[in-house]
């Protein structure tokens, strides 16, 4: 009996031990610089964010010569709402300088010089993941403090 009693409790431990592990290092809710696939916009119109070409430069190139493009067309945006929100294709890197050219209006942005922080999350016990955060980038020349790409008119 105390053999039986032996193994249910070695066995409880280990799922317990799995269950306590699994449930908190799994990265999950963790979005930093490393999942930059969405840029967010305020106060502008569904025609001004009806194309947009977005142009990725090396890092610190003064945006001399670009190293590749791509133009999004958008077509899933609330009309009721000033915010909306670019999910993109491929993501974009901290390891560039983009601009970013909105076809109706001609109007461009200049991201360049992100900083990024190691920082913990989902933090608990045995558990420690961590990622890399977006604490601001230089928008046209001004640093803005974001965890995301945001862009306000």
């Amino acid at each position: 009996m105390t053999d039986i009693l032996f193994k249910l409790l070695v066995f409880t431990a280990i799922i317990f031990t799995f269950l306590l592990t699994g449930a908190c290092c799994t990265d999950t809710m963790c979005l930093g610089a490393d999942n930059l696939d969405m840029i967010q916009f305020h106060n502008f119109s569904i025609a001004e964010l009806d194309t947009i070409v977005i142009k990725r430069f090396s890092e610190n190139s003064e945006l001399a010569t670009p190293i590749d493009s791509t133009v999004v067309i958008t077509s899933d945006f609330s009309s009721q709402s000033s915010f909306q929100q670019l999910y993109l294709i491929d993501k974009m890197s901290t390891d560039f300088d983009y601009e970013l050219r909105l076809s109706d209006s001609g109007q461009k942005y200049k991201i360049s010089d992100f900083v990024t922080q190691k920082e913990g999350c989902n933090t608990g016990f045995m558990c420690n993941d961590n990622y890399i955060a977006l604490k601001s980038f230089n928008l046209n020349g001004k640093v803005k403090e974001s965890v995301r790409l945001t862009i306000t008119k």
